[in-house]
Order: C-alpha cells, then structure tokens, then sequence
C-alpha cells in the first residue's frame, strides 16, 4: 500500500492472524534485535519471531498495542540472545480472538550484535 507516511511511501497492511514474513538466511550469531515499525487502528496482537519455521523455537515476541491510527507508525524492538546459527527468521503476526485488521509494517530492521551497524529492511517490494 501506498502513503506518504510510510517511510519508503509503501507499507504492508491487511495483516490477519497467522500471516508471516519470512527472511531467508540471518547470521543469529550477529543479532541483537529486531525492531519493527508498526500502526494499529484495528485488533492489535503480537509479533513472534521464530527461527528457521513459523512454528521453530521462540526467539522473543512483543506485543502491538492499538494507537488508532493505521498509519501512525511506532517502534517496537525485540531482544535476542545470539546463537550460533544460520537460518531463516519468521515474524508471525498472532490475534486468536481478533484474526483480521490487526496491524500494518512499515519497515523491520536487524540490528547486529557487534558494531553500530544494522539492516533495514524495508516492505517495498519494487
């Protein structure tokens, strides 16, 4: 979707429950955190972030808390203990009770365990 709010002017909306993105191959041994740009004028919910399957080990979670705004954007950073392994990173969105409209994205960025230097990933997908 498109917004002049969104950082890159795109984001990722109409996120229901059990919906992820995945990102392929993250050093874990190199991160520290995730921190996810996110608006909610809906349900609200939590982010997972679970490695290597949607359904792998718990790596931490955080919850989105409803701001009434679908594109009033705020950070939330999710914590990790570096492990030595290489493997996919899945952030899954969950509301049981409220399954639809729970939040948009506007970027997600890594941030590594070493050094002040970070990957910003962006929902732009063009």
């Amino acid at each position: 979707m498109e917004t002049d709010k969104a950082e890159q002017g795109k984001f990722m909306g109409g996120i229901e429950h059990g919906g992820y993105l995945r990102f392929s191959n993250i050093p874990f041994d190199q991160v520290a955190s995730v921190t996810v740009s996110v608006a909610s004028a809906g349900a609200g919910g939590e982010i997972e972030l679970h490695q290597g399957a949607v359904d792998g080990p718990l790596l931490g979670k955080t919850a989105v808390v409803v701001n009434g705004d679908w594109l009033g954007f705020y950070e939330k950073s999710i914590e990790l203990q570096p492990t030595d392994t290489r493997a996919d990173l899945f952030l899954v969105f969950k509301n049981a009770e409220h399954r639809s409209g729970l939040m948009n994205i506007d970027w997600i960025g890594i941030q590594v365990a070493y050094g002040n230097k970070g990957l910003h990933v962006s929902t732009d997908s063009g």
